[in-house]
This record gives C-alpha cells, sequence and structure tokens, in this order.
C-alpha cells in the first residue's frame, strides 16, 4: 500500500514539473514575440521619424527658396506723421531720398533701398514715423518685434473719431515713439478741423508735458 501511494506522489510530481516547464516555455516564446513585435514597432516608428524629418527638411528649403526678396521687388511704404517726411539711403543727405509731404501718404520703394533706410534712420523705424506694408520684408528685416508693439496707419486713421477717453488710453499703451505722433495729430486736427474736445487736449496735455489748449500754430511758428 505505501509503495503505491509512494508511486502514485513521484507521478503526480513529473506531471506537475513538466507542466511547469511547458508554462515556463510558452512564457519565454511569449516574450520572444511581444519583443520581436515591439522592435518591429520601434523600427517603423524609427523609419518614419526619418521620412518625417526629411519632410520637414524640404519644407524648410522650400520655404527658404521662395521667401527669397529682390532687391528691385517694389515694397509699399505709408508715412505715419502730419508733416513732411524725407527717408535716406544714407546718412548726411547721401544717396537717394524719397519724400512724404502727407501724412498716410503712400510710395513704392525697392526692397534695396528700403534695407538702407532702415539702416539708416534706425531711430524713424523704431518710432514707428513709417510703416511698411509688407509682412514677408518685415520679417527680413527682423522689425517684427518692433511691429509688434506700433499702431498700424488703420488705427491711426480711426484715432480721433474714437472718444477722447479711448484716445488717451491708446495713447498711454503706445510706444513712445508714437506718442509724438499722437500729440501732433492732436494739434493739426485743432488748427485744421477745428473740433477737438477741450477735455481730451488738457489731459493729453498733462501726459505730454504741453498746453494743448493755448498752444500756437506750428504753421504760424514757422511763418
Amino acid at each position: 500500500m505505501a509503495t503505491k501511494t509512494t508511486t502514485t506522489t513521484r507521478t503526480t510530481k513529473s506531471k506537475s514539473a513538466t507542466t511547469s516547464a511547458k508554462t515556463v516555455n510558452e512564457r519565454e516564446e511569449t516574450l520572444i514575440r511581444e519583443n520581436e513585435e515591439i522592435k518591429a514597432q520601434l523600427a517603423e516608428t524609427q523609419k518614419q521619424l526619418q521620412e518625417l524629418m526629411k519632410q520637414i527638411q524640404n519644407g524648410v528649403a522650400m520655404t527658404s527658396e521662395s521667401s527669397a526678396i529682390e532687391d528691385d521687388m517694389e515694397v509699399l511704404v505709408i508715412s505715419l506723421i502730419p508733416h513732411k517726411l524725407n527717408l535716406l539711403t544714407e546718412p548726411s543727405g547721401k544717396g537717394a531720398i524719397y519724400s512724404f509731404n502727407t501724412m498716410y501718404e503712400e510710395q513704392l520703394i525697392d526692397y534695396g533701398d528700403l534695407k538702407a533706410i532702415v539702416r539708416s534712420n534706425r531711430d524713424m523705424v523704431n518710432n514707428g514715423r513709417f510703416y511698411i506694408m509688407n509682412e514677408e520684408v518685415v520679417k527680413k528685416l527682423r522689425l517684427k518685434t518692433i511691429y509688434n508693439h506700433l499702431l498700424t496707419p488703420d488705427e491711426l486713421k480711426g484715432l480721433l473719431k474714437k472718444k477722447p477717453e479711448q484716445i488717451v488710453e491708446i495713447y498711454k499703451l503706445a510706444p513712445e515713439g508714437q506718442k509724438q505722433i499722437i500729440v501732433d495729430m492732436v494739434i493739426d486736427a485743432k488748427f485744421n478741423k477745428g473740433k477737438i474736445d477741450a477735455n481730451l487736449l488738457q489731459e493729453l496735455g498733462q501726459l505730454c508735458g504741453k498746453d494743448l489748449l493755448n498752444i500756437e500754430n506750428p504753421v504760424d511758428e514757422e511763418i
């Protein structure tokens, strides 16, 4: 009886060991198969990334080629001051001179000359005395940061149609150079249009440090 029990126990252990070994083998095969699948997925992902990088590089190259601007390309430029403006391609009156007689006057300027104007008239550029009406050219000349803060011609054209308190707020937020443009616009409107709110003249005068209520006509002073 004891011998039979021992034999049965050994047989059970043997089957259990066989089953366990089989399970281990199956797990190993599963792991190997999963590893192979992961490797294949990684290889495919890497291939896709390489293709994507090629597309990006090709796109950058195409963009660079398409954004090339020739020196003889004409660029629209607008004067933003209410009196005569001269833009020089070289300092001290040398080179070409582009004259604007009135505010919002438009001229087409060759890109080559415009580059020289920007170099020679940096203060005018920073102060928004004139405005380049071509976003691609603005980017090329690295003026995007400056232009993000400048009032556009359309914004200035509609300025005096706003309420006095709105004009004052716009003045406060305007770049330093364009604050003077706003003051000049108000003074010009006072003497040439005759309808400027007294409260605007007083408050704006306090901000800019001028007595705009009693200021004399600049044209009379020139004469």
